[in-house]
């Protein structure tokens, strides 16, 4: 019967309700939010649930679609109620308890309905929220979290999103001082008060840096009855601003060039960011020495130190010599078993310090650690290191590292500079800078002149020099070539003339050229002790050639008496013999002279007269072997010619050299052993060589066998004859003499002289 006329009066109820929206102020009741098809469907679903006899709300989920915003819906669904009934009243009707009752739980179930699926809707979008978000009575107790609040709770208590509603935030695990902080905030927001703060959320991996806002929930009366929550992580954030930060003070060390200033900035730069403590240890030349230490509270870097003074070298530690071969980054917890099992000094020192996690990096440059940093986190800060801190830290230290080197280079600079001063200053050495016009601009040592008086003026202007304009002409020189420069020149200096040599190099700029550096050495002394030793060394070859000489005539005589005593026949074989033995010794001493000539002649002449002529160099060598081979009896010789061995040189000296070679082998060469002269052609060229066995000549006695007067080291062997040391100068001589090379190679006791000769002398 109510199905019926309520069916019948749609269109008037419609109507009726549209009229109330229209003259309604509220904006919850704009046309617009409550359209006439809403009202119509509404009665329609009605109208059904009358004729169901029973509430059942599951059609109207199919033809009507609830919104997030359920606050028209309801005015909507209040007015078609007061609508209906004012109908039933208007009318009379009498109305069965059982269909009124009917109407009221259709209406309360829908506005019921329409809640639950806003409350819905409105947990569904918080959970989609990546903040996290509570609503907390004033004892702390959960009223809410969404999702992400939840999961983070549940991590830290194993209690499910529902466990943990009723429970205070509390009465989860957390270390006693983040509890006080949180007990600190809760106190003010419950006053009233909004809170917006940043803190770290201990974790096992050092924490997490979140921020939270926390504003209180009023009633009617304006009494705080909960505190609304909203925490979101910025860990990221916060990392990229110590990270900033902590590089940009890095940045700020770069303009300090002081060594010990650098290494206290490099400790106190990571502190709070990386540490409490920060010690610095620097590796100078292998060896590692305590540097610096730096603590967040100045008082308490003396303890530091103290407990430091006494503590094992890094060296000496295991993971320090891990970390000084550049292969170790170390972050460590203190009540790891295994760092106290690997390295009980190490865990003692940092046990000492009150360390909760320690954190060593090396400062590398080109390979190798110049400094070691050793980080401390200690319950005061309530931090651990994590792999954000390690990161950071291995950038800081590459930054710092090249900051620190070169820090360290100025003041090795400095050091080598002072050594640099006391040196100029004792010496003979003056160093200066000049523009391209020649004046000073900077001078170090004025020995030379007062160096004060000296700058913006030339050279020319305080020391007379006598050939100046030479002297510009050699600085012009250098500039136009930028090829540095040398020359010898006299000035006279105080009254004296003195020998100077002048040495520039261009001063060079990005944009080219501007001006001259060089040095001024004084070599007057060097020059006339110089010039004393060559007028003796002149005087005594002089007097050597002379001597050489005139020996020669007596020589002659005595080597022509003994050849006719020798012939007599009436005289005893000993005789004989003795006169054999002076014989021989009279053509040695001849041998002797005529060296000695020829090296009088070379140091005086130069490069000895050649005399060329077309040489058959096989049938030469056969000759002076032959005549070795007499004067040597009992030692062999072995001559081996390939090829073609004409040329055009001087034969006499060619043969000295033949001479000299082979003599010189069978002098040093064993006894027992032959020498062997071998002879080649090639193309152009003639090659001839002696090879000896016996002792090797040592590398640093091989470049002197070709001086005057040098000879190879002594066998031991006091019957072996020791002669002048000029055969090889001479050979050499002649050789070059001729446009030739020749050279020695000694090993594993077999000695080679080798002699290049092209096939015509040079002219």
């Amino acid at each position: 019967m109510l199905a019926e006329l309520l069916e019948e009066l749609t269109p008037q109820l419609v109507r009726r309700v549209n009229a109330r929206i229209a003259d309604s102020p509220s904006p919850e009741l704009a046309p617009a939010r409550c359209p006439a098809e809403r009202t119509s469907a509404l009665l329609h679903e009605l109208v059904a649930a009358l004729r169901r006899q029973r509430v059942d709300l599951a059609p109207c989920d199919m033809h009507f679609a609830i919104g997030v915003d359920v606050e028209p819906l309801l005015s909507t669904v209040r007015l078609l109620k007061e609508c209906v009934y004012d109908e039933i009243d208007e009318r009379g009707l009498a109305v069965p308890p059982r269909e009124l009752r009917l109407i009221g739980d259709w209406f309360a179930e829908l506005s019921e309905k329409s809640l639950r699926e806003q409350n819905r809707r409105l947990v569904a979008m918080l959970d989609a929220l990546p903040d996290q978000l509570l609503l907390q009575d004033v004892d702390g107790r959960f009223i809410f979290l969404n999702r992400a609040a939840a999961e983070m709770a549940t991590a830290m208590t194993g209690l499910s999103r529902k466990e943990l509603i009723g429970r205070a935030f509390l009465d989860i695990e957390l270390p006693d001082g983040f509890k006080q902080y949180i007990r600190a905030v809760t106190a003010r927001v419950q006053k009233g008060e909004s809170v917006k703060e940043e803190f770290l959320l201990p974790g096992p991996n050092g924490g997490r840096w979140r921020e939270h806002h926390l504003a209180p929930v009023t009633d009617a009366q304006g009494k705080v009855e909960a505190i609304a929550i909203a925490n979101r992580d910025i860990h990221a954030r916060k990392v990229a601003e110590e990270r900033l930060q902590l590089l940009s003070k890095v940045g700020t060390l770069a303009a300090t060039t002081e060594y010990e200033g650098v290494l206290t900035g490099v400790a106190r730069l990571s502190i709070p960011e990386l540490a409490d403590w920060c010690i610095i240890d620097v590796v100078e030349d292998g060896r590692v020495r305590r540097g610096k230490v730096a603590h967040r509270d100045p008082a308490k870097v003396a303890l530091a130190e103290e407990i430091l003074q006494f503590s094992p070298e890094r060296s000496d530690l295991s993971i320090g010599r891990d970390v000084l071969s550049g292969g170790l980054f170390l972050v460590g917890e203190l009540d790891d078993a295994g760092m106290r099992e690997r390295d009980p000094k190490f865990y003692d020192v940092i046990h000492r310090l009150g360390a909760s996690s320690v954190m060593i990096i090396p400062f590398v440059v080109l390979g190798a650690p110049i400094a070691v940093a050793t980080f401390v986190f200690t319950p005061e800060s309530g931090r651990r290191h994590g792999p954000e801190d390690l990161a950071l830290a291995q950038e800081m230290a590459r930054r710092a590292a090249q900051i620190i080197e070169n820090a360290r280079l100025h003041e090795r600079l400095r050091r080598s500079e002072a050594r640099f001063r006391v040196a100029l200053e004792r010496s003979n050495i003056a160093v200066f800078e000049v523009d391209t016009d020649f004046r000073i601009r900077w001078m170090y040592n004025a020995q030379l002149g007062d160096k004060a008086s000296a700058i913006d003026k030339t050279v020319g202007d305080f020391l007379p020099f006598d050939a100046s304009a030479d002297l510009d002409a050699i600085k012009r020189r250098v500039l136009q070539t930028g090829e540095g420069a040398r020359t010898a020149v006299d000035a006279v200096v105080g009254g004296e003339r003195r020998h100077l040599l002048v040495n520039y190099e261009p001063l060079r700029e990005v944009g080219g050229i501007i001006g001259l550096t060089g040095t001024a050495v004084d070599i007057t002394d060097a020059k006339k002790i110089q010039e004393e030793l060559a007028q003796a060394l002149a005087f005594r070859e002089r007097v050597m050639g002379i001597l050489s000489h005139d020996l020669r005539n007596p020589l002659s005589s005595v080597l022509g008496l003994a050849g006719l005593l020798r012939q007599q026949e009436t005289l005893s074989e000993n005789a004989k013999e003795g006169l054999r033995r002076i014989e021989r010794s009279a053509e040695r001493m001849n041998e002797m002279i005529g060296t000695i000539l020829d090296f009088t002649n070379l140091r005086f002449r130069g490069a000895p007269r050649l005399s060329v002529e077309a040489v058959q160099l096989d049938v030469l060598a056969r000759t002076i072997v032959d005549e070795l081979r007499v004067a040597h009896p009992g030692r062999t010789i072995e001559i081996d010619a390939q090829g073609d061995l004409r040329g055009r040189w001087d034969g006499g000296r060619i043969a000295q050299v033949v001479s000299n070679l082979v003599g010189n082998a069978l002098t040093h060469g064993a006894r027992e052993s032959p020498v062997q002269l071998s002879l080649s052609a090639e193309d152009g060229s003639v090659f001839l060589s002696v090879t000896n066995r016996g002792p090797t000549i040592p590398e640093e006695f091989v470049d002197q066998l070709f001086e005057p007067f040098r000879q190879g080291p002594d066998d031991g062997d006091a019957l072996r004859p020791r002669g002048l040391g000029l055969g090889l100068f001479i050979v050499r001589q002649i050789v070059i003499a001729h446009g030739g090379e020749v050279d020695v190679r000694s090993r594993d006791q077999v000695t080679t002289f080798t002699v290049h000769l092209p096939r015509v002398a040079a002219s």
